[in-house]
């Protein structure tokens, strides 16, 4: 009896554990909301720097995208394309909500437009928008079609940046964003 005792006293222990750490990852994932909301893009950066190497394993896959998500934007937001770009494609790779996962290629596509990279940030933009376009995420469609009209105006063809400025135009008031 002695025995059955010590071993469920065990997995009792390493049960109350892991809530504890799935509580602290949740609370940090708050924290780095927070910080990009506000626009501390050096923070955000050192914060999720700091995050990612106890994001390990299958079970963080998630938590590890959304940190590489975040540390990507902070590292685009200050300068580093390059490392941010590599943070988004390692993102995009992981396992996620179909909702992240659009998100991250989003952010990709504006991190590639940057750097000049127009055919891999227009496909990366088109992927996020297939998502949002069958969700009926009408806001989120109109960002996405924003940003590519941005790119279709950096190749020089005006055309096609009115064309997706216009339909992002009628995706943001369909939403009622008109702001």
């Amino acid at each position: 009896a002695r025995i059955f005792y010590d071993r469920l006293e065990a997995v009792v222990a390493a049960f109350t554990a892991e809530r504890m750490h799935r509580r602290r990852a949740a609370a940090m994932r708050l924290q780095s909301v927070m910080l990009v909301r506000q626009l501390r893009f050096d923070l955000v950066r050192t914060f999720n720097e700091r995050r990612l190497p106890w994001l390990i394993g299958a079970r963080y896959r998630a938590d590890r995208a959304y940190a590489l998500n975040h540390l990507a934007e902070g590292l685009v937001r200050t300068g580093e394309m390059a490392r941010g770009i590599e943070a988004f494609r390692e993102a995009s790779t992981l396992p996620q909500s179909p909702l992240n996962t659009a998100i991250v290629k989003d952010n990709l596509g504006a991190a590639l437009r940057r750097v000049g990279r127009y055919q891999d940030a227009l496909a990366a933009h088109e992927e996020a928008l297939a998502f949002f376009s069958a969700t009926k995420a009408t806001r989120s469609v109109g960002v996405v079609l924003n940003r590519i009209a941005l790119v279709w105006e950096a190749v020089g063809d005006y055309r096609q940046a009115l064309d997706a400025g216009a339909r992002a135009l009628a995706a943001f008031t369909e939403a009622g964003d008109t702001t």
